[in-house]
């Protein structure tokens, strides 16, 4: 787990962690929750400064975003509680993605400086980003130029290194590859289109209807409205299915993948289970597969600040907020239908 904020005082937890990383100096902001539940249990607090352990930098975080991770573990699902908590969160502050400059190395720490601007992912869940300072392993940052503003790499840290690590994985960044991209408008959906399409495949992107040029700007083929088609009609045309949004099953889908096809989700639900369990018995090779994200994060982290900068790659933005109003960024994410990243500046 990295260093992060610890728990208030008020707050009865134990907080474990691994390294020696201590907690001094003066209070800062953070977003801490206590129980489980809706937006409400978010609350802005005070909690102590982190120090750097040994391999750690120290970031100064300026942005960080809203996703689907940390309305899991707020909401206190099954899944969630597996890594925060059964009976109640272990670690009190959400936060997967940051953006912000280093204020401070842990020892042995040479490939960054004080004073570099830096994206990053936590490593451990559930993260710890949703505060004014945060310690994280070296090796989960790489260094932004000034013209990369924060709230952007933010917004493309976690969604589009997942979207990253997908296409890698799975090939569907091959030139001549046809991908199926469910929920493009979305977080996810968006960077999944823009990699896709600058890898050669050939993109279809599934979003209603007032997102159909915002999908075909990010570089799609293709646009589904599915109010007024059915992208389940298709029959043998895709080699890959993203479903970002895992409103689908791969039953749904299965006709529409071309024989040895893959259907991929982000989103762990027991029907996607079922369906990899029986992926040994289909005879068609078609079969399905949970993503999850793994791999050397500075290495897709790099290679997404450098189509940033060479404009190949935008983060869609449809809501930043400052920090204080994390429970309107949760709400407005869990109405669904969001385009892009909500951003919560800190």
């Amino acid at each position: 787990m990295p260093c992060g904020p610890g728990p208030p005082e008020q707050v009865q937890i134990r907080f474990e962690k691994v390294g020696e990383s201590l907690w001094k100096g003066d209070p800062v902001r953070a977003v801490v929750y206590e129980r489980f539940g809706p937006p409400e249990v978010l609350r802005v607090s005070e909690v102590p400064e982190p120090s750097p352990s040994p391999g750690e930098v120290k970031i100064r975080v300026r942005a960080t975003s809203v996703n689907p991770m940390d309305v899991v573990f707020r909401s206190g699902e099954l899944k969630g509680r597996m890594f925060s908590g059964i009976f109640g969160p272990k670690v009190s502050i959400l936060g997967t993605d940051l953006a912000g400059e280093v204020v401070a190395l842990g020892e042995g720490v040479d490939d960054v400086q004080v004073g570099d601007r830096v994206v990053g992912i936590t490593p451990g869940m559930p993260g710890g980003a949703y505060a004014e300072y945060l310690c994280v392993d070296a090796s989960a940052v790489v260094t932004i130029p000034a013209e990369v503003g924060y709230a952007e790499a933010a917004a493309f840290s976690f969604a589009g290194l997942s979207s990253w690590l997908f296409l890698q994985k799975i090939g569907g960044m091959e030139a001549g590859r046809r991908v199926l991209i469910i929920g493009a408008s979305g977080g996810l959906g968006t960077f999944a289109v823009q990699l896709a399409h600058h890898y050669g495949a050939e993109v279809a992107g599934v979003c209603s209807t007032r997102n159909v040029e915002l999908v075909s700007s990010l570089g799609a083929d293709e646009v589904i409205d599915y109010t007024r088609d059915d992208p389940t009609d298709a029959r043998d045309a895709y080699d890959v299915i993203f479903d970002t949004v895992a409103v689908g099953t791969f039953g749904a889908y299965r006709r529409a993948l071309r024989p040895a096809g893959v259907y991929s989700t982000t989103v762990l639900k027991p029907r996607v289970l079922v369906a990899m369990a029986l992926n040994p018995l289909r005879r068609s090779g078609r079969r399905a597969h949970f993503m999850v994200g793994s791999g050397d994060p500075q290495e897709g982290l790099g290679r997404l600040r450098d189509l940033f900068i060479e404009g190949a790659l935008r983060s869609v933005i449809e809501l930043q907020l400052p920090l204080e109003q994390v429970v309107e960024g949760h709400h407005h994410y869990e109405i669904g239908h969001t385009r892009g990243k909500i951003v919560l500046t800190v």
